[in-house]
């Protein structure tokens, strides 16, 4: 499987050479926690394999040059991501399915907005954001027909160990 984007949608993957994901557990892939780093950059590679083992250089060496972590996944984790990979068109296809789900049926709704699926790029529904001029009675309204809802997480730049001050103006503000 293949996911395809326009190049003008992510100047980022076009000037950086590493990109991320995560496998959190109601994420696409799922390792129960944990995450992956690729890079085409060798000198980036090589610092993140020294910081994910511990700051070590290599396995049996107690010698650390520099402060790092385990952020190593065991054998049974890999093993798990791997399974869900071979899952991997199934579980596109369900989320797909669900997300056009609810489009259909909330599209005619006044009041609510929902977000934009840029054309020319394949969509893999993690959760359906809508918002609303009225959430509170949204929520009310897809509970009572045994839809769960829930709001997003806090924005990062209100988080009260990153505030400055005076708080940076950011598009999330608007």
């Amino acid at each position: 499987m293949q996911l395809k984007h326009s190049p003008s949608l992510s100047r980022a993957s076009q000037r950086d050479p590493s990109e991320t994901s995560r496998f959190f557990s109601d994420k696409l892939i799922t390792t129960g926690e944990g995450g992956a780093v690729v890079t085409t950059d060798d000198e980036i590679g090589k610092r993140l394999e020294l910081l994910r083992n511990q700051g070590r250089p290599n396995a049996g060496t107690f010698v650390h040059p520099e402060l790092g972590m385990n952020f190593r996944i065991t054998d049974m984790q890999a093993a798990v991501g791997l399974a869900q990979v071979a899952k991997l068109p199934k579980i596109v296809e369900e989320r797909t399915h669900k997300w056009n789900r609810y489009y259909e049926g909330l599209k005619a709704v006044d009041g609510l907005e929902f977000m934009d699926i840029t054309p020319g790029s394949s969509l893999i529904p993690f959760r359906f954001p809508i918002l609303s001029d009225d959430r509170d009675g949204l929520v009310q309204s897809l509970e009572a027909n045994a839809i769960q809802t829930r709001g997003f997480f806090y924005p990062m730049h209100l988080q009260p160990k990153l505030m400055t001050s005076p708080p940076p103006a950011v598009a999330a503000d608007q």
